[in-house]
């Protein structure tokens, strides 16, 4: 890796649309992907066509469904789908496909995939050193967090803004007849709450927001977010037949068809997942000991495939374009309410 390199630290969905955008922009990237699940395999995907709440996040986000149109047309099928049928417009990204379909899109933009764990980074004049485990060593001029409920562990300070919880679905098989599952959305995500309470928790607390979505030939059904006391909330993870029984029995309490799926067939997953507990994301630089400069989080998402498109961008302008441009992207980012500058103290 060449000191003018921007390396990114994740393996998940929003490294990989930075990613993309730096190298839209000519710039050279390296991903670091430690290759543990990342919570977008599980994710449901959607992408709300209006604004979830009035504020300029939200209305950008509401966007999200052309970016994602943008990003096919240039980089081929990522599993994005208009839902038509729904009164609002709606679409949604099929993790599946989008597995599938990241790694080639990325080797085909020129970003080179290294396989490690970071395990240390400390900035070495003017550039950046990290440390893999096993030995290896990179050098970077910028470097971007981007490892989700990873990034706590690679920096202690973000643990008091950026909270880790565990999610779990159930992943359903394909329907004998061979029609897909229906798209089945919660009214409100509880979710939301217990994240927004998370900082004030003296045991686990656990919620179960009752969706369905489909996914690949099967299906995602249910989603269990379970959230443990404490400053980071990444003391372990909870027993997986307990939760899976948590789970289940939530969504035999569901309205139907959720109700009829509940004793289904389906492997029960559960994987990590960042969120930051005063809401918006974190996207912007991060200072570093000493004044030294080319650090950056993007991370904690509520709405990974709504915000992630539309942040994405101006990220990758603030970080490799002109002065003028960096400045406008930062102010960009900054309406946005998503600079980590006043949320994360060191």
């Amino acid at each position: 890796m060449a000191a003018g390199d921007v390396g990114i630290v994740g393996g998940g969905l929003a490294a990989a649309l930075l990613a993309l955008a730096l190298r839209q922009r000519g710039t050279a990237v390296r991903l670091i992907d430690d290759g543990d699940p990342s919570a977008t395999a599980l994710s449901y995907g959607v992408v709300p066509g209006w604004p979830l709440e009035p504020s300029p996040l939200g209305r950008l986000a509401a966007g999200a469904g052309r970016r994602w149109r943008e990003l096919q047309r240039r980089h081929g099928d990522l599993g994005w789908r208009p839902r038509r049928r729904w009164p609002l417009p709606l679409s949604q990204v099929d993790t599946v496909r989008l597995a599938a379909s990241l790694g080639p899109a990325l080797a085909a933009a020129g970003v080179q995939t290294i396989r490690g764990r970071l395990i240390g980074l400390e900035p070495a004049g003017g550039s950046w050193h990290l440390e893999l485990a096993g030995g290896e060593a990179l050098e970077a001029g910028q470097v971007v967090l981007a490892a989700g409920a990873g990034c706590p562990a690679l920096r202690g300070d973000l643990a008091a803004v950026l909270g880790v919880s565990w999610a779990g679905v159930l992943e359903l098989p394909p329907l004998p007849s061979g029609a897909a599952y229906p798209l089945r959305l919660p009214s409100r995500f509880q979710r939301i709450g217990l994240e927004a309470r998370s900082a004030r928790l003296d045991q686990p607390e656990w919620v179960v927001d009752a969706g369905l979505v489909p996914w690949g030939e099967g299906g995602l059904l249910g989603q269990l977010s379970w959230i443990a006391p404490g400053a980071a909330a990444t003391g372990g993870e909870p027993d997986r037949r307990r939760a899976e029984g948590w789970l289940r029995e939530a969504l035999a309490a569901a309205a139907a068809p959720l109700a009829a799926l509940a004793a289904a067939s389906g492997r029960y997953q559960q994987v990590p997942v960042a969120f930051c507990r005063d809401g918006p994301p974190l996207a912007g630089p991060l200072a570093a000991a000493g004044g030294a400069q080319g650090l950056w989080l993007f991370t904690g998402f509520r709405g990974g495939f709504a915000q992630v498109p539309v942040l994405a961008p101006p990220m990758a302008a603030a970080i490799a374009g002109d002065p003028q441009g960096s400045s406008e992207a930062l102010a960009e980012l900054a309406r946005c309410g998503v600079l980590p500058a006043l949320r994360v103290r060191g």
